[in-house]
Formats: structure tokens, C-alpha cells, sequence
């Protein structure tokens, strides 16, 4: 069976079994610490941005590592418990920027 491959030819992974496989091997107290690792990491990159120091493959790479730790936290914590307080977020975000509209008399884009 041949693996399928991304657009850069890499293999694509089934991310949540390795995320499981991970937490499994390093256990829930090892990947938090490594998830506050990788924020500071993805927060120090931002702030040389911030500073003109601008190196987008820095941020991107810190991206997905905290993207990665996230995915272990969430099946950890409860992916639908997640899921369903990200969807509540994405909600209040919505109202928050149709009230800014509003106040600012900006269009909505379409």
C-alpha cells in the first residue's frame, strides 16, 4: 500500500495516533511541560517579529510544534470538550466583531 504524500513529498501522518502514541510514551506530565516549552518558544520568535526581526520559518516552525503539543493536550483533556469550548470562542469572537462594526460603522466583507 503506497503512503500518501504531501505537497512537499513528505508522508502524511495520521497525527492523531501519533499524537496518542506520544503521550502514551512521555506521559501527560512530560508533553505539558514540553507544551509550555514550545509556547515560549512560538512567544520568543513573535516577539523578535515584533522587534524587526522578522523571520516567518522561525514562527512557522513554533507554530506547528505548539500545534502538535495542543493535539496531544486536547486528546488528553477531551477532544469534544475542546472542540465544543473552541466552537463557544468562535462565537463570542463573531459577536465581539460584529459589535465592533458597529461602533466603527465598518461594512462586514462579504
Amino acid at each position: 500500500m503506497e503512503k500518501k504524500l504531501d505537497k512537499n513529498g513528505y508522508p502524511l501522518m495520521d497525527s492523531e495516533a501519533l499524537c496518542q502514541e506520544a503521550l502514551d510514551l512521555w506521559g501527560i506530565d512530560s508533553q505539558v511541560w514540553m507544551a509550555v516549552e514550545e509556547m515560549a518558544e512560538l512567544t520568543n520568535a513573535l516577539c523578535k517579529m515584533k522587534r524587526g526581526r522578522n523571520n516567518p520559518e522561525d514562527i512557522i516552525t513554533e507554530i506547528a510544534d505548539v500545534q502538535i503539543l495542543m493535539e496531544q493536550l486536547q486528546l488528553f483533556f477531551g477532544k469534544e470538550e475542546v472542540d465544543t469550548e473552541r466552537n463557544r470562542k468562535l462565537i463570542r469572537l463573531h459577536d465581539r466583531m460584529c459589535d465592533y462594526r458597529v461602533v466603527q460603522k465598518i461594512e462586514p466583507k462579504k
